[in-house]
């Protein structure tokens, strides 16, 4: 079968921002007849075994970079509706190794039935903080204000975790929850981008909640939250304060 995509290694071109000292696969997605840039990629890297172990999406210029959790060899895939799936590699990327690609993913030929889409309602705060490009990758846990307000009884943010898969919420004293990510003590918690230390639910509540990203393993933080302060697990809330402060 003729190959519908080209994967190619470019020696000293930089198509996307720097990631820093972790082994990335970075680069852009062009269209294969027309050659345009494309957004709204999901570009993922794959184990030999099939695991998913990162994804970007790509943004408005079709750039992207991928940032594997350690070494090895892993397979790139680039899917959007309406093109073809496109996979490529094995690539190996070595500790620290940053290797720069261009992926040409082709339109499908025929024609695809009408569909009804839902758009969900995008809240201008968290759209600038990323929050839905995040949540796009597929990686986490997200939390959003039409999910608080279903959970009327919630008293407190930890009430809100509770049902979330692979958080841990330990009662301490009347009034006052533990949350961490199940197995990592150390669970990093931002507020508004902001580190906090063990008492950071003080003074906060689930009206105060605008969103909430939960990355439960390495593998899923996203790179600028990464490196070892990060641990095993980020917890990141942005609260409706942070969105006054951005108007």
């Amino acid at each position: 079968m003729k190959p519908i995509s080209v994967l190619l290694v470019c020696a000293g071109v930089s198509l996307v921002p720097s990631t820093g000292s972790a082994q990335t696969v970075q680069g852009v997605v062009r269209e294969v007849v027309t050659n345009r840039r494309l957004s709204d990629v999901i570009v993922s890297l794959t184990t030999t075994l099939g695991d998913s172990v990162a994804a970007f999406r790509t943004d408005d210029s079709g750039g992207f970079a991928v940032v594997a959790p350690r070494p090895g060899q892993f397979f790139v895939s680039a899917r959007r509706i309406g093109y073809d799936v496109m996979v490529d590699g094995p690539v190996r990327l070595a500790d620290g190794q940053i290797i720069t690609v261009v992926l040409h993913i082709k339109r499908i030929g025929t024609e695809l039935d009408p569909v009804t889409v839902t758009a969900e309602a995008e809240v201008p705060h968290l759209r600038r903080v990323g929050f839905y490009q995040r949540k796009a990758t597929g990686l986490g846990f997200f939390i959003d204000r039409e999910y608080i307000e279903e959970r009327f009884a919630a008293r407190e943010i930890a009430d809100l975790l509770r049902a979330v898969p692979g958080v841990t919420i330990q009662r301490v004293t009347a009034g006052r929850a533990r949350v961490q990510i199940t197995g990592c003590p150390n669970t990093r918690v931002l507020v508004d981008n902001l580190e906090m230390g063990s008492d950071w639910q003080e003074g906060l509540g689930p009206g105060d909640i605008e969103g909430i990203e939960v990355f439960r393993r390495i593998t899923e933080i996203p790179v600028q939250y990464a490196g070892p302060r990060s641990g095993c697990g980020v917890i990141l809330i942005w609260t409706r304060l942070g969105r006054n402060r951005d108007s």
